[in-house]
């Protein structure tokens, strides 16, 4: 049976620290299937703050990030605040749940990203802001979708196209955990917002739940085994560890 490896290192709540690129900056990217991404709240600013430019999204940058969830730092309720942040940089910002009214999608709700011979999906969830009776709607010209739906938009469309569906969710652990129990793919969810640190992940029905703390202090760092065969495709978790960076 053929197989494939994928490394996966994650981080979440950064909040402008960059104590974490110090174990990144040595990642050789064109010797392994490597992926790097964050789940959200990588930035100083947030709804409320305008600071012209992150310097943060440049080093993520530098760093080889492959995504970033907006969490609810990146959102700004001023749609032109929050689309100068998005494309500062050319990191794709992801959420399953931002529904754009305008159409302009600099928000993704998913990307596909390709190594040789996986296909590995990744989506993401911002934390809801604001009913969508707010005026604070009509500011930014988004409305957030409930999280399972929104998810299950994104899963109809790419599930038998990839390997791998991985979800940044900018959520508390609980609201990620009953996701889980309510979703069908096997997932493995990148967790974020309530600053937990999870040094062993937790399988919850078919999917598998990782959180990595906050202010860069751990990264995460999944080790991925794909299977090909006649038999269908599958992944195993061979094996993981928090790293803590002093």
């Amino acid at each position: 049976m053929e197989s494939k490896n994928l490394k996966i290192y994650h981080t979440t709540d950064l909040h402008n620290r960059r104590k974490a690129f110090s174990r990144l900056k040595d990642i050789d990217k064109k010797s392994e299937n490597i992926l790097i991404v964050d789940s959200g709240d990588a930035i100083l600013g947030s709804s409320t703050i305008f600071i012209s430019r992150e310097s943060i999204l440049d080093d993520m940058k530098k760093y080889g990030y492959d995504a970033i969830a907006v969490g609810n730092r990146e959102f700004h309720y001023l749609r032109k605040i929050f689309k100068e942040r998005i494309e500062q940089v050319d990191i794709p910002f992801i959420s399953a749940n931002l529904l754009d009214i305008d159409g302009e999608n600099f928000v993704k709700p998913f990307i596909i990203k390709e190594f040789e011979g996986l296909r590995i999906g990744i989506t993401g969830i911002t934390p809801i802001q604001y009913s969508k009776k707010s005026f604070l709607k009509k500011l930014s010209n988004f409305e957030f979708l409930d999280y399972k739906e929104a998810l299950e938009n994104v899963f109809k469309k790419i599930e038998k196209t990839v390997d791998l569906i991985i979800v940044l969710s900018h959520i508390e652990l609980k609201i990620t955990e009953a996701l889980a129990r309510q979703l069908e793919p096997s997932i493995v969810f990148l967790g974020g917002h309530d600053h937990r640190v999870m040094f062993n992940p937790v399988k919850v029905k078919n999917s598998w739940l990782f959180y990595s703390g906050c202010y860069g202090s751990h990264i995460t760092k999944i080790n991925l085994k794909f299977y090909f065969g006649a038999g269908g495709n599958k992944f195993e978790i061979e094996n993981s560890e928090v790293i803590e960076i002093n």
